[in-house]
């Protein structure tokens, strides 16, 4: 399969199909665990990039993933019945400023960040979109200047995520306000937002009508080896074909 470079104002990467061995390894990544199985995915297809991938925003690794299927269908291709990849798709490039309001800004998500975010709300019995929101709040909100310590981001984002569910409602509207605003200007490649699962891309064409999208890991794996490899977590009447 011949992938063309991946080249975009920060990053120029260069990809190669992956090998049964990988597809069979990111078979057993439970769907729950996007994030980690975007990382891995990236690990197994680029070989080059001017950019360590720890670096690389959600947007980007979105991105990657979408160029690496777009190269495997050999042109545009649908997410759902009748809506194309290119639907979601924007020119704008990595944001020449963080998001800025009053003392503070909201910065990418890179993806350390975002793993971290996964764990937090996998942690969780039941996860919800507002406990992704709150989670990536917790991460990306800080004052003007600060740096994060890389080494304590999942303490980092229990003891924000506190702060924040401690708020006056009315204090954290405003806040949340902000945060999706930054969402917008923060946009490069694709356009993010947050559901029930984790990140979900929103479609650039078509207006409302287009249903907002979740690109799974392991949708660049082939359907035959998911058949033959896929995880199974609970065993059923369906997982024993007579031979």
């Amino acid at each position: 399969m011949f992938i063309n470079d991946f080249v975009t104002k920060r990053i120029n990467a260069k990809m190669r199909e992956l090998t049964l061995r990988q597809a069979i390894d990111l078979c057993e990544i439970p769907d729950e665990f996007n994030e980690l199985g975007i990382s891995r995915a990236l690990e197994a297809v680029i070989t080059e990039t001017t950019l360590p991938l720890s670096e690389w925003t959600i947007q980007e690794r979105i991105a990657a993933l979408i160029h690496y299927i777009t190269a495997q269908e050999r042109g545009d291709w649908q997410v759902a019945d009748g809506v194309n990849v290119s639907d979601y798709l924007i020119d704008s490039d990595y944001p020449l400023s963080n998001y800025l309001f009053d003392d503070f800004e909201i910065i990418p998500l890179t993806a350390k960040y975002v793993e971290a975010i996964e764990r937090a709300c996998n942690s969780l019995k039941k996860g919800r979109r507002g406990d992704w929101v709150v989670s990536a709040m917790a991460i990306s909100i800080r004052k003007c200047g600060q740096v994060w310590d890389d080494e304590v981001i999942d303490e980092l984002i229990a003891v924000n995520s506190k702060k924040l569910l401690d708020l006056p409602e009315s204090e954290f509207s405003n806040l949340v306000e902000h945060f999706f605003a930054a969402q917008v200007h923060l946009a490069h490649g694709v356009a993010i937002t947050f559901s029930d699962n984790g990140i979900a891309v929103l479609p650039q064409k078509g207006g409302s009508d287009l249903p907002s999208v979740r690109f799974q890991f392991n949708a660049i794996i082939s359907e035959t080896t998911r058949e033959l490899w896929r995880a199974v977590d609970d065993v059923s009447a369906d997982d024993f074909i007579e031979a």
